[in-house]
């Protein structure tokens, strides 16, 4: 195997490890299921799904009752960024198994062109520019990782702490709870309060690994197409050797040998990218809605919330900015990635060869001018301009929140 296979089947494990928390995992079975039978056989996905679900719902009740009572902002901007995460998470998710089938054939193809391009070996410019996509790639899922584990514990121990506080000032045994929603039963009761404690932990739990699940995957896929991309212009510049004479039958029939493998294997890579826009296009939407909103709120939280309740706030800002801005950086990866490709063929030694392989090469070129590119469900292409639009609006709807809120 080559050093590119094998570091994608080691990243591709540890997503995988990620999924199975939630019940996702990847599955090559799926590619010859329809999208019932791919939910069906993920029974412990469909539990948590169905856990997850009952957890959005009690939240949004306890927002119905705290409008009608007129609740507090602080209360409710309190709820806002945990059920946007688990609703994010149920979307995301359930794209990803949805489209199993896709997930199955884009691993397959990349794995495929790996193996193709293993036969030369890679060159040392195109494995210096792997080692650093990993190291980045790395770097996000362990930051990611690690603000995840900071806000889930703090959130979890943060309601025991509160009530050992009450419990010294007061003498009364108050059980709160991480996240606001409603129940059937008395939460606080001390009867009832571990059932509902568990289930609520248990839900921030399944909310983390179906949002950063199905990204790790998204990352590892772009990390993957861009190295491959890579591969391709630097085949593309080469593919004219300043030696051959193109007068000779047997060098054209060679070079258009060479040409039709570079334009199976550009052709495969555009495939592939359109796969990644099937499988995410529509989660990278509710994504990109709710992400403003959602870092608006988290500032927020941190402005107006006691010293302790930061912690998990701040993690949770910084995880969110971290996580838009991975979806817009790898699909500007593509944008110029595949754009690139063109510039290759420019780079080449064309003007070396005769007016028929310059036609060949010219229409390689013309189609690499139209970029590969990851939408928003086809709304807006993603790339750091939108990231910097989506900061640039939250900014402003913190602005406006923080000017209401002193009023």
């Amino acid at each position: 195997m080559s050093r590119e296979e094998i570091l994608f089947a080691k990243a591709l494990k540890k997503v995988n490890n990620f999924l199975k928390f939630s019940g996702i995992y990847f599955d090559e079975e799926d590619i010859n299921r329809n999208a019932a039978q791919r939910f069906l056989s993920r029974k412990f996905y469909c539990f948590n799904l169905l856990w997850l679900a009952l957890h959005i719902i009690g939240e949004f009740l306890w927002a119905i009752d705290g409008i009608k009572t007129k609740a507090s902002i602080v209360k409710l901007t309190y709820l806002i960024p945990g059920v946007t995460l688990s609703v994010l998470g149920c979307c995301k998710s359930y794209y990803l198994v949805k489209n199993g089938n896709l997930v199955s054939e884009l691993i397959r193809t990349i794995k495929s062109l790996q193996s193709e391009i293993a036969i030369s070996g890679l060159k040392p410019e195109i494995e210096n520019d792997l080692n650093k996509r990993m190291v980045i790639l790395t770097t996000v899922v362990t930051a990611n990782s690690f603000l995840d584990g900071c806000g889930v514990a703090v959130f979890v121990v943060g309601p025991l702490v509160l009530s050992w506080l009450i419990y010294n000032s007061t003498g009364k045994l108050v059980m709160q709870l991480p996240f606001l929603a409603k129940f059937p039963f008395d939460e606080t009761d001390i009867r009832f309060w571990p059932l509902a404690y568990i289930h609520q932990v248990w839900s921030c739990a399944i909310a983390v690994s179906t949002v950063h699940g199905p990204d790790g995957f998204y990352a590892l896929s772009c990390t993957f197409l861009v190295i491959q991309f890579k591969t391709l212009q630097y085949d593309i510049e080469r593919i004219i050797p300043e030696s051959e004479d193109f007068a000779l039958a047997t060098t054209q029939d060679e070079f258009r040998m060479r040409l039709s493998r570079i334009v199976r294997r550009h052709l495969e890579l555009i495939r592939c990218v359109d796969t990644v826009e099937a499988i995410f296009s529509k989660s990278n939407l509710c994504n990109v809605a709710v992400s403003s909103i959602v870092i608006c709120v988290s500032a927020f939280n941190i402005l107006t919330l006691g010293d302790f309740f930061l912690i998990p706030f701040i993690a949770f800002l910084i995880m969110w900015t971290i996580q838009v801005f991975v979806l817009c950086y790898y699909s500007d990866l593509l944008i110029e990635s595949s754009t690139d490709v063109s510039d290759a063929v420019y780079r080449s030694k064309w003007y070396t060869a005769n007016s028929a392989i310059m036609k060949d090469l010219l229409f390689v070129l013309t189609r690499a001018q139209k970029p590969c590119k990851l939408t928003a469900a086809g709304y807006v292409d993603l790339n750091l301009a939108v990231f910097n639009k989506i900061m640039s609006t939250a900014w402003s709807y913190f602005a406006l929140l923080h000017t209401v809120y002193n009023k």
